[in-house]
């Protein structure tokens, strides 16, 4: 049996960072598949942990497999309307295809459709319950409704239960970054996102802007300028030694690092 992987990587505008969607590919015969999956992470610039899994599926569902990675060549052009038409023609063939949910919940966010994303990646989790990504992609559409308690909900599940490895670092830099930023008072707890985001500091090895820009911003929240300053600036060390500097999350840390000047805690405006 043949296998392989193929990664679209893309990237989501959240706040003050980026979210990346990894999209599955299947690649085998009618009888029995492997999936090379590359584990969503929240972070730009984390590596990806690697899972496999074997399923078997029916002679029928060889049609369904042929359309569900069409829709990601699709994806890969740009074109997301035809990408979504052959996701869809995927499920309606298999509907038991959880990859294929789960790759029209990453459509859905990028197509801004926030309460889609969180029933394509329900009914994904629901057919693997193991795969985590999943779980974050909902609780980022959550977030994007402003349901901030499901949310939190979701990504404290996941940190309590993962304890380590890429997921549980990107769901500690969600959660810190909801409340440290939050709109609404109620969801916001400094502290607590100083706790987070530290812990996904050290468990990066103090080595990723993004999360190191978190924490920055968690220490906005509580008032203490002079620490928020001092990891924004370590954030901006981080990033400009990267190989892959990216333009974007500078952008985002300078507005952060002027607001900290004013003393002035950042806020998420959802849109």
């Amino acid at each position: 049996m043949g296998f392989g992987v193929s990664l679209a990587r893309r990237s989501l505008g959240e706040g003050g960072a980026e979210t990346n969607f990894v999209f599955l590919s299947i690649i085998g015969n009618a009888f029995a598949v492997r999936f090379v999956l590359i584990v969503l992470s929240g972070l730009a610039t984390t590596a990806f942990a690697v899972e496999d899994i074997h399923v078997r599926v029916r002679g029928s569902d060889a049609r369904a497999i042929k359309f569900q990675n069409n829709g990601i060549e699709q994806e890969k052009k740009g074109d997301l309307v035809s990408a979504r038409k052959n996701l869809d023609e995927a499920i309606r063939l298999d509907p038991k295809l959880w990859p294929a949910y789960y790759n029209r919940a990453c459509i859905d966010m990028k197509q801004h459709k926030w309460e889609l994303a969180v029933q394509d990646a329900g009914t994904a989790l629901r057919g693997r319950p193991t795969f985590v990504s999943s779980a974050l992609v909902r609780a980022w559409a959550n977030q994007k409704l402003k349901r901030y308690d499901a949310s939190l909900a979701e990504l404290d599940h996941l940190i309590s239960i993962l304890r380590s490895g890429k997921p549980y670092i990107a769901a500690l830099n969600s959660a810190a970054w909801i409340r440290a930023t939050c709109p609404d008072a109620s969801f916001r707890n400094g502290h607590l996102a100083i706790s987070q985001a530290r812990t996904g500091c050290e468990a990066t090895a103090w080595k990723n802007a993004e999360i190191i820009d978190t924490l920055a911003v968690a220490y906005a929240e509580t008032g203490d300028f002079d620490s928020a300053l001092r990891f924004q600036e370590r954030a901006f060390a981080v990033e400009q030694s990267s190989k892959e500097h990216k333009p974007e999350l500078i952008e985002h840390m300078s507005k952060h690092l002027e607001s900290f000047k004013q003393h002035r805690p950042w806020r998420e405006i959802s849109k």
